[in-house]
């Protein structure tokens, strides 16, 4: 079993994560995210393709499936990027402002529910470690 004690390496001032790149090193050594890690199991998906089939299917060209798909992608990290923001200040006990943004409240009430119902029997070891 990891216990808390065991996590102080990411502590180490030589650890270093570099946000915008999401980028991790150590020592001068670089590592990839555990998402990053997680990519190499599953197949690349085929963008140019099914953009191709999704587009006849509706009557557009490929380039406009593929701009829907890229505004829809942008604005889903942006949502993600907000919620899991709150998310980690709740449980660092910084009681977060909740915001005004619809799709962004209706997500952070629903993990509210959740953690009232099921989460708050948990105890975590650390949030993120940068």
């Amino acid at each position: 079993m990891i216990s808390l004690s065991s996590l102080n390496i990411f502590k180490d001032p030589k650890f270093i994560f570099d946000e915008p790149s999401h980028k991790y090193t150590y020592e001068g050594d670089q590592f990839i995210s555990v998402t990053t890690f997680l990519h190499h199991f599953k197949s690349e998906f085929d963008a140019d393709k099914w953009a191709q089939i999704k587009a006849d299917q509706e009557g557009i060209t490929k380039e406009e499936m593929l701009a829907r798909w890229k505004e829809k992608s942008d604005k889903s990290c942006i949502l993600g990027t907000k919620v899991h923001s709150y998310i980690e200040h709740f449980y660092n006990g910084e009681n977060p402002n909740k915001p005004t943004e619809k799709d962004v409240l209706s997500r952070i009430d629903k993990f509210h529910r959740v953690h009232e119902s099921r989460l708050h029997k948990l105890t975590p070891l650390a949030q993120e470690l940068r």
